[in-house]
């Protein structure tokens, strides 16, 4: 696909991409090899903490077919399905505790995200700004960290940065079928974080500086969102058969971006 390709840039722009993924996996792969305290932030045990819940919950998708979290013996609409589906995949191929495996898938959806952060500053700016920031990127320290744990950050990261990227040819070409695959990484980003479905505001400014006719916001936003609809809706309907209400994304309470702002939160 050209969103994609680089087989016009100069071999020089070639070589920086694959020094610049090379080393970001090589500190991925030594945070992996000689981390001290190992994948896991909680404990298997009393499961105290996101990642072992996360896991735990793929156990009981391949040995029940049911999405849990919290309670195992429970249903649940307090996460959304996408890590649990993905881990369970791991857990199936690799075993109960497949934390290198899925380390290294991380790794490597890492790596395709710093090509993406390439090709978004390539189409906004320059091939030197894209250059520059997936540089920056690649010794950014959280990101190495987070490729070595169980947690939502680097799906969701690549999902988001493709939702992106096609938003950014859509909105430029107006053609149907980047706004098409935009709701697609939109809405499987979506199955990882509920949060992700603020992202059309953001494409509404940009329609508006585009200076968008009226009636082809609402053609685009209509096909964007009956594309996420479909990618959601056996989420939807799960959760309609089960718990007999409309659900569209979770019911979780809490939210993690304000609940470190508590003063003395240790819960």
């Amino acid at each position: 696909m050209a969103v994609f390709s680089v087989k016009n840039e100069s071999k020089t722009v070639k070589i920086y991409i694959v020094l610049i993924l090379a080393a970001y996996l090589a500190l991925c792969f030594a945070n992996i090899a000689y981390s001290k305290n190992g994948p896991l932030l909680g404990s298997l045990e009393t499961f105290d903490n996101d990642d072992v819940k996360y896991l735990r919950s793929a156990w009981t998708l391949l040995e029940t077919g049911r999405y849990t979290y919290k309670d195992p013996s429970a249903d649940t609409v307090f996460i959304m399905p996408g890590l649990t589906t993905v881990l369970a995949a791991f857990v199936a191929v690799f075993g109960k505790f497949p934390y290198v495996p899925f380390a290294v898938f991380q790794a490597l959806l890492g790596a395709a995200g710093l090509y993406l952060i390439f090709l978004c500053g390539r189409r906004l700016f320059h091939v030197r700004a894209g250059i520059i920031a997936a540089a920056l990127m690649a010794v950014y320290a959280p990101s190495v960290y987070a490729a070595g744990m169980i947690l939502t950050e680097s799906c969701f990261y690549v999902l988001y940065l493709l939702t992106f990227l096609f938003t950014l040819y859509a909105v430029d070409t107006a053609k149907m079928k980047y706004y098409v695959w935009g709701g697609v990484f939109l809405g499987v980003s979506a199955l990882f974080r509920p949060s992700a479905l603020l992202y059309p505001v953001a494409v509404l400014v940009m329609w508006l500086i585009k200076k968008y006719k009226f009636i082809d916001m609402l053609k685009f936003g209509a096909v964007v969102t009956g594309v996420v609809c479909a990618v959601l809706s056996p989420w939807i309907i799960r959760n309609a058969v089960i718990f007999k209400e409309f659900i569209p994304l979770t019911k979780s309470s809490g939210n993690p971006m304000l609940q470190g702002t508590f003063i003395d939160y240790d819960q």
